[in-house]
């Protein structure tokens, strides 16, 4: 079998294949190993025109299941690996699944604690509260009275994303052209960050750290309440924290039946957000209004750790320096941090990105603070970065993305919100905070140490370099980037040529044994020698694989 490395599955791939050659998608699977097994024939078909190609890979991805529609989901965050067109379709892929039958939730809790369902719940409900693409969450009691939270992973869920990640691997590696004419210009890194994202969320004893982790940070916080886990109910399949009992940040007609200054709630919240980032460069990574429960005493609770973002101390205070550029109408400061914060930076035209950001800081330097529209700002730093190439970290684009949302519901639930005025005051406190006497003297001591471990190593390892000389063992390897795709296309070039060397052979002795002086066995009724009809024959064939080869590549 074609996969039989990388795939378990065959039933999986050949269901791939229905669905891309369902959406039009007859290229993909006709320029990848994906081809020999189906037949040409059934390839042509030709999409709708009236349907673009951005909604047909939504399409595509929202049959395919929860792996690629948690892909979809995550690359929503990386407008720097996808084009904005497909990023504005990721974006409107719906987020719930179908819920699994509660004779499973059953049979996975007891496979991960190893002791009947009784003797850890007193209750459990059969319907789930929430069911998404990885697991679903059951209300539950447990036998010392605790109304609990129980998140359940789907079955056999990961070895659906196993399966699947072999498979997209193998396309991706095989597709890259494909790839880059659709403007996803690094699939294989887009695989890379998926894989250690998906891996990471599939495994709940990570989330329970997280909770942990964000419960120390705000145990003395009266206004946020992070909810408590059972990590002695926690497995890597089951996760079992406090049940919070609230509604959802933007429930207005709730807030304001309970008394609650939905003001102070836009407020506060954005200021709990702020100081994840600011303060302990620890905080949610997906703040959607799902996520953020109000109780009725307006604490602002966060749910669903899965997916948490870091910054740096460095990273936090080149960020703040970009938004301070836009308030000073400073365009070179703006540039200069852009290169500092991203992750590799080669920027070819230095100046280009200057006037880019230019315009946006003309703009916006002349609008009312009121009027600023943080998710324009976003997208439109977030289109200078995929312009320019800029690699950030991935923790960029989480905040980038988590501030439009906020700034979304700030203004839903208090209409004259203004997150650009809540902001400054921090851009103030970093600012400061950056050229205090201590971050001075602790970058002193830092740098201080890097030069001195330098000196202190370089007689070493100036010895070891001229003892390699004097041996004749010093190597320099040199690593070739880019010529992959030239390598492709020279061993398609040679097949051709050996199969067009391989057909004029068997022309070429068929037409010599066609004169050749034969037994009668060996001859057929109209004198033709059998072996000179089979060569033909097999010439014949090969001719007719050659055509349709050249026909399917497009390239005459």
């Amino acid at each position: 079998m074609i996969f039989k490395d990388t795939i378990n599955n065959a039933n999986r791939v050949r269901e791939i294949i229905q669905i891309l050659l369902k959406y039009g998608f007859d290229e993909v699977v006709s320029n990848t190993a994906l081809g020999r097994l189906v037949p040409y024939s059934t390839m042509i078909n030709p999409p709708d025109g009236q349907v673009q190609t951005e909604a047909r890979i939504r399409g595509v991805i929202e049959e395919l299941g929860p792996t690629f529609v948690k892909l979809a989901q995550i690359l929503s965050n990386r407008p720097d690996l996808i084009p904005q067109r497909l990023l504005a379709e990721f974006e409107k892929l719906q987020s719930q699944v179908p819920a699994f039958e509660f004779e499973e939730v059953q049979k996975i809790i007891i496979e991960e604690t190893g002791k009947p369902i009784e003797e850890t719940f007193r209750y459990l409900s059969q319907k789930p509260v929430g069911a998404a693409s990885i697991g679903q969450v059951h209300k539950g009691k447990l036998v010392t009275g605790e109304m609990v939270a129980v998140k359940v992973q789907r079955p056999n869920i990961i070895l659906t994303i196993e399966t699947d990640i072999s498979i997209l691997k193998y396309l991706v590696k095989r597709s890259e052209r494909y790839f880059y004419r659709q403007g996803l210009l690094n699939p294989v890194e887009i695989l890379e960050i998926f894989e250690r994202t998906i891996l990471k969320e599939l495994n709940y004893l990570n989330e329970a750290r997280h909770m942990e982790q964000f419960r120390h940070y705000y145990a003395d916080n009266q206004r946020f309440y992070v909810p408590l886990v059972y990590t002695e109910l926690c497995t890597e399949r089951v996760l079992v924290m406090e049940f919070i009992y609230g509604c959802k940040i933007t429930d207005v007609n709730t807030l304001n039946t309970w008394g609650i200054n939905t003001q102070q709630i836009a407020e506060a919240g954005l200021d709990i957000y702020l100081a994840q980032i600011f303060e302990h460069g620890y905080f949610h990574a997906d703040p959607h209004p799902g996520n953020i429960i109000i109780r009725n005493d307006g604490t602002i609770c966060l749910i669903d750790f899965g997916m948490v973002g870091r910054l740096t101390r460095a990273d936090k205070y080149h960020l703040v320096s970009i938004f301070i550029g836009i308030t000073q109408q400073d365009a070179r400061r703006m540039a200069v941090s852009l290169q500092q914060l991203a992750l590799d930076s080669e920027v070819e035209n230095a100046k280009a990105l200057e006037v880019d950001l230019s315009e946006i800081v003309e703009e916006y330097s002349v609008m009312d603070v009121g009027d600023t529209d943080i998710a324009e700002l976003a997208q439109r730093l977030q289109r200078v970065f995929y312009k320019y190439q800029l690699k950030m970290p991935p923790s960029i684009y989480i905040i980038l993305r988590a501030i439009t949302i906020l700034d979304g519901v700030g203004k839903t639930i208090y209409p004259d919100f203004q997150f650009y005025t809540f902001l400054q005051p921090y851009g103030e406190k970093i600012l400061k905070e950056q050229f205090s006497f201590k971050n001075l003297r602790d970058n002193s001591i830092s740098t201080a140490l890097q030069l001195f471990t330098i000196l202190n190593n370089l007689p070493f390892d100036t010895k070891e370099i001229i003892t390699q000389v004097r041996k004749g063992r010093l190597h320099i390897q040199v690593e070739l980037q880019g010529y992959e795709k030239l390598l492709d296309r020279l061993d398609f070039i040679t097949n051709r040529i050996s199969l067009t060397l391989l057909i004029s052979a068997l022309l070429i002795g068929s037409s010599i044994m066609l004169r050749a002086k034969m037994s009668a066995g060996l001859m057929l009724g109209n004198g033709v020698p059998i072996f000179s009809l089979i060569g033909f024959s097999l010439a014949g064939i090969l001719i007719i694989i050659l055509i349709v080869s050249i026909l399917r590549s497009g390239k005459f």
